[in-house]
């Protein structure tokens, strides 16, 4: 039973993060946006924080809003009042998350701040020590429980759904795209199908014209795709290992998918992706101005992260 609270509470939590404008409480999560915007465009910077759990929520929202190019940075409560408070400059942005708002280190940090900075509160408790300070306050909704294990994970979870949800308004206020979110996430997949286009995945495609017998098609035909020429090299259809099952006594004519599916060299790894999943295909040939085919780059290929090996 207790499991299955815990996995309720995670899928509210997804539903949440994918439909932000249910967090927006009178126009607090826009106007904390807006705020946290204004900054970033400003050169400012913003500052998270919080202590044990909270903390670690803290410097995930940190890098994440990082990745957008936002100047975001983890400030740790209990250094910040042996030196490191001076970071924070006029006008910066102090995100502060708290379950209960009454945290002994945040409550010095407030007591010691040395210029004034805007601040935004995530926090259980609106009217808590911390929650009274701050320009904004987003109030997560975690129940008392009396198992105090699951009201822990319970508050996590409400915790990180503010966090995202400020940060995807933030986006949709700087107007952030996932090409932005590219040039400053190029390793790992996310960069790879961002950044990488459809020419470093691409492999060399075998073609017959359509004048071919089916025989010498089956023969020639390499990953499950062949490239149907008309008479002057051109683009003119596709045969695929799914035809060849469908039909045994044709020519290549009577199979072939006419007008398949292409891109254009330089086309993005991502765009090709997307493509693909739309039409419920696993190959796109690319081709130049002219249609003639370059090559042709597989789904499975693009999904690995990785160029093929050339043969």
């Amino acid at each position: 039973m207790e499991a299955e609270n815990y996995y309720t509470t995670a899928n509210t939590w997804e539903a949440q993060v994918h439909c932000i404008d249910l967090t927006n409480e009178g126009g607090k999560l826009r106007g904390a946006a807006d705020l946290c915007a204004h900054a970033v465009k400003n050169k400012q910077s913003l500052y998270w924080t919080g202590v044990g759990k909270s903390g670690y929520i803290a410097r995930l929202m940190s890098a994440t809003a990082a990745s957008m190019g936002c100047a975001s940075h983890w400030l740790d409560p209990a250094d910040s009042i042996h030196g490191d408070i001076g970071k924070l400059r006029t006008n910066d942005v102090l995100i502060i998350i708290t379950h209960s708002g009454e945290t002994a280190e945040l409550k010095r940090l407030l007591e010691c701040l040395p210029r004034p900075v805007q601040k935004i509160a995530i926090t259980n408790e609106r009217m808590s020590s911390v929650g009274r300070q701050c320009d904004y306050c987003l109030v997560t909704s975690t129940k008392s429980d009396a198992d105090k294990f699951i009201e822990t994970q319970e508050s996590c979870l409400d915790q990180m759904t503010k966090g995202y949800a400020l940060i995807n308004t933030i986006r949709r206020e700087l107007g952030e795209d996932a090409y932005d979110f590219a040039s400053y996430h190029p390793g790992g997949a996310i960069g790879w199908r961002l950044s990488g286009v459809v020419d470093e995945v691409m492999v060399p495609v075998n073609s017959v014209r359509r004048c071919a017998t089916f025989a010498e098609m089956c023969h020639k035909m390499d990953r499950g795709i062949i490239a149907i020429l008309d008479g002057n090299g051109r683009l003119e259809g596709c045969a695929t290992d799914g035809d060849i099952r469908r039909a045994f006594d044709s020519d290549v004519r009577g199979i072939m998918t006419v007008y398949p599916k292409t891109c254009k060299p330089g086309t993005s790894i991502n765009d090709a992706i997307d493509l693909c999943n739309k039409h419920g295909i696993t190959a796109l040939f690319v081709v130049d101005d002219d249609n003639r085919p370059l090559g042709v780059v597989h789904l499975h290929d693009m999904l690995r992260g990785a160029p093929p090996k050339k043969e």
